[in-house]
């Protein structure tokens, strides 16, 4: 179960950036963004698909301490409940 899972999300993976290799193509126009002293220029949905990569990522690690008190809780709220079977 846990190959087709991968496999599932191995598919995703690809979909999602041939998706994207596929919007930056069809949006070519050049886009210069200003950093202070630094000029960046990369077609608009180069940017875009930067732009949103890059916002998942921050998210992904802010809800991360979240998810992993969440996890642990859980883990231990299921270890106590086999201690109380055991003990009946």
């Amino acid at each position: 179960m846990k190959l087709v899972g991968r496999i599932a999300g191995l598919f995703i993976v690809v979909a999602c950036a041939t998706l994207s290799v596929v919007f930056v193509e069809l949006n070519p126009q050049e886009t210069e963004l200003t950093f202070g002293t630094m000029r960046l220029a990369l077609p608009l949905g180069g940017w875009l698909v930067l732009f949103f990569v890059l916002g998942s990522i921050f998210t992904w690690l802010i809800t991360l301490p979240l998810v992993v008190r969440i996890r642990w809780r859980l883990r231990r709220l299921g270890a106590k409940q086999v201690e109380e079977r055991v003990a009946e």
